[in-house]
């Protein structure tokens, strides 16, 4: 089986590809073709796999080297890195990096077309599949090294949650340059590439500013090589005009074990973040399916590790750290909004009481998805105040160009997300007809809000 093939380890060797052969089904995993030098596919007059041998190995860092540029190699390589679910199914193979020569040439061995992939992103622990062809039918001896001595930039998200007006948009440098600029609060970016393996400067700025100068926040940190990160704005600058009880200080809080993907195609992979300022410490409960305690008293500035949670929808209690209070109970419907193999990130967000804090944003749930942009709301079932949730009727559904909203009261906004949670409409008055011939098929979220209130409802688009 081609899945059995010894696995290299870092050290020189010298097989052959003479007498091998292409199996059934494996064209389905043939490398798409950008150009030689490139790192994601193989040259663009490569016409597929000729005689493929096949070596797996175990991640030992998030970074590997894979080369045919050594002494030994007489072959125009080509080589690709897979994932695989079942290593007997080729279509359970999922292409991750690809390269068919190596830039600038190789002096090493008899020909100058040896193949260099470097990759980042690996998870430790995990089987990876190398494929070494032949390119056009090139055939000999080869001789292949794979290296984890790899340097990988970080992963980092980050979530604006901090509901003070002065920031309610940020600029973000890194090292003095402008990286993020005009960041909105309750909004993600998405995961981006930061320098790893020394320390950097992470400087925020009013939106709008000119140069880190005037910088209203800096912090020094010194993110690990490959690993990925979740990073939260929380606090209070004490720049505003206006008052805040309590106040603490604005800061970044800073996750180190991130995902941006869940662990099994079948879950959600739910990371929770305390970030209201004057919310006490809290536990959620999930009180729709009845899974009872899902977060123990997570206090301001807390994460409370990822759950990992079937696709189901469910409902979440916020409480008291002594369960005998409940602050408000949210809807999370991690299945209508199609949030299967997803990790997200829920912030508390908001001031529990506005009329202290400025009169600014009310408390709630907010979901980031590793796609960023704007904050999903979850839905308010009941709260303190017992706000009850909007009735209003959406028809037809499911739609196909036209959809068609109404309610006895009067409608603020309303918006839709995909299943990614990426927002695709967004309307700010009391419409009642909305076009989406623009949209793909498939599933959607609704929602409509009123003041603190939100409601959705899923929708299907044809």
């Amino acid at each position: 089986m081609w899945c059995n093939r010894s696995a290299t380890d870092g050290t020189v060797g010298v097989y052959t590809n003479e007498g091998a052969s292409v199996a059934d089904g494996e064209d389905v995993i043939t490398p798409p073709q950008t150009g030689c030098q490139e790192q994601d596919g193989w040259c663009t007059a490569e016409s597929g796999i000729d005689a493929s041998v096949w070596f797996t190995f175990t991640a030992t860092s998030a970074g590997v080297n894979i080369t045919t540029c050594n002494d030994g190699n007489t072959v125009d390589t080509q080589v690709a890195l897979y994932s695989a679910t079942d290593c007997e199914d080729f279509s359970t193979l999922t292409f991750l990096g690809g390269n068919d020569d190596i830039v600038g040439g190789c002096d090493l061995g008899s020909t100058g077309f040896a193949s260099d992939l470097t990759y980042c992103g690996l998870t430790v622990g995990q089987t990876y599949w190398i494929l070494v062809d032949g390119y056009n039918g090139a055939n000999g001896e080869f001789a292949i090294s794979v290296s984890d001595d790899v340097s990988c930039p970080a992963r980092a998200q980050i979530i604006h949650n901090s509901a003070e007006d002065v920031a309610a948009v940020v600029d973000i440098y890194v090292n003095d340059g402008l990286a993020l600029p005009g960041v909105e609060f309750r909004t993600a970016t998405e995961f981006i590439d930061l320098p790893a393996g020394e320390e950097i400067e992470i400087d925020i700025a009013p939106g709008g500013s000119t140069d880190v100068s005037e910088s209203i926040y800096n912090v020094a940190v010194t993110l690990e090589s490959g690993a990925t990160y979740v990073i939260v704005a929380d606090g209070i600058t004490g720049l505003s005009t206006g008052s805040y009880d309590p106040s603490p200080a604005f800061g970044l809080q800073i996750y180190d074990m991130g995902r941006e993907a869940a662990t099994s195609a079948t879950n959600t992979d739910v990371l929770v973040h305390h970030g209201s300022t004057d919310a006490p410490t809290v536990d959620v409960v999930e009180v729709g399916v009845g899974a009872g305690i899902i977060v123990d008293n997570a206090a301001y500035t807390d994460f409370a590790g990822y759950l990992e949670l079937g696709t189901l929808d469910y409902q979440l209690a916020i409480q008291d750290e002594n369960n005998t209070t409940t602050v408000a109970t949210y809807e999370a419907p991690l299945s209508t909004l199609g949030l299967d193999g997803a990790a997200i990130t829920v912030v508390a967000s908001g001031f529990l009481t506005p009329a202290v804090n400025n009169d600014g944003p009310a408390f709630g749930l907010w979901v980031a998805t590793a796609a960023g942009g704007e904050l999903i709301p979850l839905p308010l079932v009941t709260s303190v105040n017992e706000l009850e949730a909007i009735d209003f009727n959406m028809f037809p559904n499911p739609a196909n160009d036209e959809l068609f909203i109404n309610s006895v009261e009067q409608i603020e906004s309303i918006a839709i997300y995909d299943t990614q949670g990426r927002l695709v409409f967004s309307e700010a008055n009391n419409i009642q007809r909305i076009d989406i011939s623009d949209l793909s098929e498939g599933f959607y979220s609704v929602a409509v809000s009123i003041g603190d209130r939100v409601s959705t409802e899923r929708l299907v688009k044809l």
